[in-house]
């Protein structure tokens, strides 16, 4: 089979839903243009982007039976309540289908504050690119992305955290590439 018909049919699969997911790796980069969404949070009004326009925003992508996002959960709420006031939006988006008894269990639990919105038909993660939860954007105040996060695990809060300060900062690029959690 020649090279541009073998191409054509991994185009055609892709298209059709007929190849794996998207690895990880292939994760938004920093320095891109982050794409633009809304969210409806469970309470509340649509948080647009004009909301969101010149503040840093970490955008974080979960369910509520994923263990990494189980610990990262208490680290993101420490994150708003410490960050607010800065300029700086934490908005979390669950991708689930349904049980938003569980979601909302799940943020009673954790104490959650910030935006929390559902994502049910993944419609914001496939534009980011999400395979794995949880996966972190840091998105800075003119839209680009300038860290990203996938997976999390006990101790990857300093560098996430880290990241956060230098966006803050006005630095082009808090890390580069895609993190990996510790042990993944």
């Amino acid at each position: 089979m020649h090279s541009n018909s073998i191409l054509r049919w991994v185009a055609i699969l892709a298209a059709a839903g007929g190849l794996a997911a998207v690895p990880a790796w292939a994760a938004l980069t920093t320095g891109t243009n982050a794409p633009s969404f809304s969210v409806h949070p469970l309470d509340g009004a649509p948080l647009t982007p004009a909301a969101m326009r010149g503040h840093v925003v970490v955008l974080n992508f979960w369910e509520p039976r994923c263990a990494g996002c189980t610990v990262e959960a208490p680290f993101l709420q420490r994150l708003h309540e410490q960050y607010e006031l800065k300029g700086v939006l934490v908005v979390g988006v669950a991708e689930l289908e349904q049980h938003e008894a569980e979601l909302r269990s799940f943020l009673k639990q954790n104490h959650t504050t910030y935006v929390v919105g559902v994502d049910g038909g993944k419609a914001i993660g496939k534009r980011y690119r999400v395979t794995e939860h949880p996966t972190t954007y840091i998105i800075d105040r003119a839209g680009k992305i300038r860290f990203v996060q996938v997976g999390f695990a006990k101790g990857d809060e300093k560098k996430v955290e880290d990241a956060l300060q230098a966006v803050l900062e006005g630095q082009k690029s808090a890390s580069a590439g895609v993190q990996r959690a510790a042990g993944q």
